[in-house]
């Protein structure tokens, strides 16, 4: 009797402290989805239109690629910190971490909307509508930062970074002490950073990806280093990190400008909050919005802005529609089925660790 009481109030526990969302991360979200879409509208759909322009026109397309991969290196850096919050989170409430509930979680939010994508791409290739190479379909699903993958798959380069992100470090999080990890990840960082000086800029890097990814982690288990991001950002630095952060390639070179990217990634998200000019910009109802469909629309997008995207410019308009159904009809039930199911495999868990202990 004893035991099922633990269990059940740590299901309960669970169930009533969930995990608070963090208005400003959000928001960021939704500024680096928004950079990615605007960045292939410019460089794909719409490209000779803005050359038509003229050096006007050439030199915004130009910027299409830094502005669209600095919301990618966003995206990564958020994730770093908001994972390894959450292990941290979970550890101190429970003692441990259950890596069986954690895998359930990212599975169930990341593979059902990406599944529902690859099925219409699939759908849309064998009926003629989109030419897409069938075959390379299962690359999408975890090697796409490896192996090279065609348009309407090429963007799930980013969530094969996350994916392997997320299966390594919660295990090595779990077999590791808070001052080993702590370590571990700073070391991590510079050793990406000194790859990427090594083998030079390519386009989307491995290692630098890994390294905004794990610049995040160490600002997680580092407070001290976010504290002195939020005390000692002013506004002065946060806009010069934000300049070098879209013009670097064309001020310091592809390989500088990578080479620092990491750093001003961190500058930009948690310099912020201690601007209070910039918390508006963030925590606007639309805003906030367009975070919360970030990742359907980041899914969709690439549907919608090939090169031989799906008819007129005006089925752009379809995205946020075909983004909202992604995030009603498929993400938001699977995610509520996996909380119902991570919080039965913690209750079992700590149901069995209470039974060996008495």
């Amino acid at each position: 009797m004893e035991t099922e009481n633990i269990g059940n109030d740590a299901a309960k526990l669970i169930e009533r402290n969930p995990e608070p969302r963090d208005a400003l991360l959000d928001g960021f979200r939704a500024y680096a989805v928004g950079l990615v879409i605007f960045g292939h509208a410019i460089a794909y759909r719409f490209a000779d239109q803005f050359e038509s322009w003229g050096i006007f026109g050439h030199q915004i397309r130009r910027l299409s690629g830094p502005l669209a991969n600095l919301g990618v290196y966003v995206f990564f850096t958020i994730s770093g910190y908001i994972i390894t919050n959450l292990l941290l989170r979970e550890e101190k409430r429970r003692g441990q971490i259950s890596l069986q509930a954690f895998y359930l979680r990212r599975t169930f939010r990341i593979l059902p909307p990406l599944l529902a994508y690859l099925i219409v791409v699939f759908l849309l290739s064998k009926s003629g509508v989109i030419a897409s190479p069938v075959n390379e379909l299962p690359r999408a699903l975890f090697t796409c930062n490896l192996l090279e993958c065609e348009w309407y798959t090429g963007h799930t380069w980013t969530l094969a970074v996350e994916e392997q992100f997320y299966l390594a470090w919660p295990v090595i999080f779990l077999f590791t002490t808070k001052r080993i990890r702590s370590h571990f990840s700073v070391i991590g960082l510079i050793s990406l950073i000194s790859t990427y000086a090594v083998l030079g800029w390519t386009f989307h890097s491995n290692a630098l990806s890994f390294a905004c990814i794990t610049g995040g982690v160490c600002i997680a288990l580092w407070p001290n280093w976010r504290e002195f991001l939020t005390d000692r950002c002013g506004t002065f630095l946060w806009i010069f990190a934000g300049i070098l952060a879209v013009l670097g390639p064309f001020i310091l070179g592809n390989w500088l400008s990578g080479l620092i990217m990491p750093l001003l990634v961190l500058i930009l998200i948690f310099g912020s909050y201690g601007l209070s000019w910039v918390r508006p910009f963030l925590v606007a109802r639309p805003v906030q919005w367009i975070g919360a469909i970030s990742y359907s629309l980041y899914l969709w997008q690439q549907l919608f802005l090939g090169r031989e995207a799906i008819g007129p410019a005006v089925t752009l308009l379809l995205l946020p529609v075909v983004a909202l159904l992604s995030m009603y009809l498929i993400e938001r039930p699977f995610i509520r089925l996996s909380h119902r199911l991570s919080r039965s495999i913690a209750t079992s868990s700590l149901t069995r660790i209470s039974k060996i202990g008495g």
